[in-house]
């Protein structure tokens, strides 16, 4: 015959250490046990909180990305992003991601001269095993370029980027969209502009602006290049601008809008514009992320 009490009466001390010492851990007025749990960041602690329904909120968070920033993401945007296409900066949300595996169809294409040409290629590709290249017409009036349009959602601050190679030289590639919300069409346009090695967003006033450098090379063994552009449509203004691992304020940019009652919706491009000289220009454009932006 067992003596003694039984397991669910026996009481026992609980001790947390603090510092050097060890300290009861308390109970509330119903038997309940109540605690803070904290983490030390930037040599503060900082308390994790939960949200209405108690649970705990937190995020996926690498240390920094490559502009030295604390990233966070929440798990379904960590489960859309597995196994997708690779990219430097990783804030926002994805709104689409192309890296035309599966050919061009989800895109349109016109051009206004020609000796233009569009095609999926196999010979050179940043992710995956293809990219879209465009064949400017030959001359530097004329252009060709690729768009997709795409639903809009309540978000205001948008972010485009695209890794761009040149195998030729070129005038201008211009990347962007125009972002209608029923009442506006907001211009977010960006362009390299190759005669002056400078990146260039359209301004409140609709003419190009200097907003950064650039080096590119040029010809067969030429690099793919990172370019994104973001920028916020409830204040009318440009966000910032990203080529490669560098990373421009340019928040003191207006953007480019007028009047219109279109459907919302974002209408994507990237333009090839032509090449002065008679020759074609060409790029190989790849890995194309549309997102909203925090």
């Amino acid at each position: 015959m067992t003596s003694g009490y039984p397991d669910w009466l026996r009481a026992f001390l609980l001790l947390g250490k603090h510092d050097s010492d060890y300290l009861p851990v308390l109970l509330g007025p119903d038997g309940s046990m109540y605690a803070v749990l904290q983490g030390e960041y930037a040599g503060a602690l900082k308390t994790v909180k939960l949200d209405d329904q108690g649970r705990l909120s937190a995020f996926v968070v690498d240390s920094s990305d490559a502009w030295n920033q604390m990233l966070q993401i929440g798990n379904a945007e960590l489960a859309a992003r597995l196994g997708s296409i690779f990219r430097l900066d990783r804030r926002g949300t994805v709104m689409l991601l192309e890296g035309f595996e599966d050919g061009s169809n989800r895109w349109g294409f016109a051009q206004n001269g020609p000796n233009g040409a569009h095609s999926i290629t196999p010979s050179k590709a940043f992710s995956g095993g293809y990219s879209l290249r465009l064949t400017a017409p030959n001359d530097p009036a004329e252009w060709i370029y690729a768009f997709m349009s795409i639903p809009a959602c309540a978000a205001t601050s948008f972010g485009m980027s695209v890794m761009v190679r040149t195998s030729t030289i070129y005038d201008n590639v211009l990347i962007g969209f125009h972002t209608y919300d029923g009442t506006s069409v907001h211009y977010l346009n960006a362009r390299l502009h190759y005669p002056t090695s400078k990146v260039h967003v359209k301004n409140a006033l609709g003419n190009w602006q200097e907003s950064a450098d650039y080096t590119i090379d040029i010809g067969a063994n030429a690099s793919f290049h990172m370019l994104k552009i973001v920028a916020n449509i409830s204040t009318d203004h440009w966000v910032r601008l990203l080529y490669d691992n560098q990373e421009y304020d340019i928040s003191a940019v207006g953007v480019y809008t007028l009047p219109d009652v279109s459907i919302p919706r974002l209408y994507v491009y990237i333009y090839l514009l032509g090449a002065t000289g008679g020759t074609n220009a060409i790029a190989e454009i790849d890995d194309v992320i549309v997102t909203a932006e925090i």
